[in-house]
């Protein structure tokens, strides 16, 4: 089973004309953002920050702080994380928090099957008050917020070579369409990896991932990246929608690793088409001395 491993991508685009909901450039570098069954294929504490700035130049652009957290019980297949994110755009705060629970087995000879499920809550509010002019009291009550509950799951088929193949969703549902203008909907990742190893510690990654969501036009992301001395990691995200990401991760000594990438449109299609966006990412993985392998994550 080791040796079978096909990805098939169905390479069908839609005209996009805003914002999306989810923008899915950072699952090769974190890809617990998107899958949380991907957990438990790293001994210790894993734990990262984000912080993203899409549409650079443009004022008031949308500016993201994330958060995971993940850990492998001691002695057991079980695993626990959560992700916390906050965004703004203008008037507009979004914050979402999501806790879940994640248990593996083996199915074949160094293969892995992992499973998750869990959930948070999503909250979306408008303070108008900051669009107020001249001391204008109609804006003084125009606050508004709404919660709503979210939910996450994920299968993820871990090889031996370092390659996957994992499906996830996660949002909530069809009863909230739109909440004061953000398009609420679930979102489904098919990603996977295929890895290629010259010599012990460098290689080369080829990862794929295509995202669908009801308000979303379909998004396919091709990313090719090359290993160096299992510290550096470097490659680029390619999206058909017309945006390239160069991303350079670096890992010292496997308890720390920082993360960069640069995003650059070059479609007219989309709101900000001749703007950049950038995330920058710093890690922690806290694993004891007795106990530093690493199950092919």
């Amino acid at each position: 089973m080791r040796h079978l491993f096909v990805i098939v991508f169905v390479l069908l685009c839609y005209e996009a004309k805003c914002q999306q909901e989810e923008h899915p450039t950072l699952y090769m570098m974190d890809p617990y953002l998107y899958n949380s069954a991907s957990s438990g294929f790293t001994e210790g504490l894993n734990a990262t920050i984000w912080h993203t700035n899409q549409w650079i130049g443009i004022e008031e652009s949308p500016k993201q702080f994330i958060g995971t957290i993940h850990k492998l019980l001691k002695e057991t297949n079980y695993s626990m994380g959560g992700v916390i994110s906050f965004e703004k755009l203008g008037v507009s705060k979004l914050m979402e928090t999501e806790v879940s629970g994640t248990y593996r087995f083996l199915v074949a000879d160094e293969t892995w099957l992992s499973m998750n499920v869990g959930g948070g809550m999503r909250c979306v509010g408008k303070d108008y008050s900051l669009l107020r002019q001249d001391a204008d009291p109609y804006f003084d009550w125009q606050e508004k917020r709404e919660v709503v509950a979210r939910f996450r799951m994920g299968v993820w088929l871990q090889f031996e070579s370092g390659s996957y193949l994992s499906f996830g969703a996660r949002g909530v549902g069809d009863g909230h369409k739109r909440a004061f203008g953000h398009k609420q909907a679930t979102h489904f990742y098919l990603s996977g990896r295929k890895t290629f190893r010259k010599r012990k510690g460098s290689g080369i990654e080829m990862n794929g991932l295509i995202h669908v969501a009801k308000y979303s036009p379909i998004d396919i992301v091709i990313s090719p990246s090359y290993h160096l001395r299992s510290s550096w990691k470097f490659g680029v995200n390619c999206h058909v929608c017309g945006v390239f990401s160069p991303f350079v991760r670096l890992d010292c000594n496997e308890h720390f690793f920082l993360g960069y990438m640069y995003g650059i449109s070059t479609s007219r299609l989309n709101a900000a088409g001749s703007t950049s966006s950038m995330a920058f990412m710093v890690g922690l993985r806290n694993v004891s001395s007795k106990k530093k392998e690493e199950c092919n994550y």
